[in-house]
């Protein structure tokens, strides 16, 4: 929607008319992201070239209206207007974007941009904060009262991997590059846990737990466990009285 302005109408009023709900505007569609505890992130607007005598709002929140957190009025930028993100945000005043340094999960919601440069523009991004997953764990039959390895009779081997659960974890078995299986749970105070057979003549295995953010591999040689638990089987077989 075209919209003539000057200083004189003030910037309070711009401010004002662009806080009024339904208000016409350019609108896009609303971007998601995702963004690991503690990283920064950038929330881009597509747009360039924007002049000095642009106003730019950024809202945070679902309140009506949303409180404003960072602005650039005719050039002038405030980024400290809400404590919760005091020196936190960038707003680049050519481009509209804005940047949140060491985000925690108080960060995640819904973030409106509104630009005045000679028509109204908006935007809409949803933040979502994860934590970092937890590595998962492969432990012999002799560590762990869990039995995380079995040999069978045929002298395969199966193999239990486990990992504290989180919002969104998924734990997968790899052959290579192959993914073998997966898991994931909503419950999120039991652990995953996911188990293969094992064959001798097969390449590398791996147990990987991921989410949106990040990404951990299991330690530990799986097929030396198998081997120990073999050896630890034998031993136990020639123990016994004939």
């Amino acid at each position: 929607m075209p919209l003539k302005y000057s200083r004189r109408f003030g910037a309070g009023c711009l401010l004002t008319l662009l806080m009024i709900p339904g208000l016409l505007g350019q609108e896009g569609k609303t971007v998601a992201i995702t963004e690991r505890l503690g990283n920064s992130v950038t929330l881009h607007t597509g747009v360039t070239g924007l002049q000095n005598d642009s106003v730019i709002v950024w809202t945070f929140g679902t309140s009506s209206p949303p409180p404003t957190i960072a602005k650039s009025v005719y050039g002038r930028i405030e980024t400290n207007i809400s404590e919760r993100f005091r020196e936190r945000l960038q707003l680049d005043p050519q481009t509209g974007s804005l940047s949140i340094t060491n985000i925690s999960t108080s960060d995640a919601g819904i973030y409106q941009l509104h630009i005045i440069n000679g028509q109204i523009l908006k935007r809409e991004f949803t933040l979502e904060i994860y934590y970092p997953v937890n590595r998962p764990h492969i432990t012999s039959l002799q560590a762990s009262r869990r039995s995380s390895v079995h040999l069978s009779a045929s002298g395969r081997c199966w193999v239990l991997c486990f990992v504290e659960n989180g919002r969104d974890v998924t734990l997968s078995w790899y052959r290579g590059t192959e993914r073998l299986n997966q898991t994931s749970s909503p419950d999120l105070s039991t652990s995953l846990s996911l188990r293969l057979e094992i064959w001798e003549d097969s390449p590398v295995y791996s147990c990987v737990a991921t989410n949106p953010v990040s990404k951990e591999a299991a330690e530990g040689n799986i097929k030396q466990l198998c081997a120990e638990l073999d050896a630890s089987s034998q031993n136990a077989n020639n123990k016994r009285p004939k």
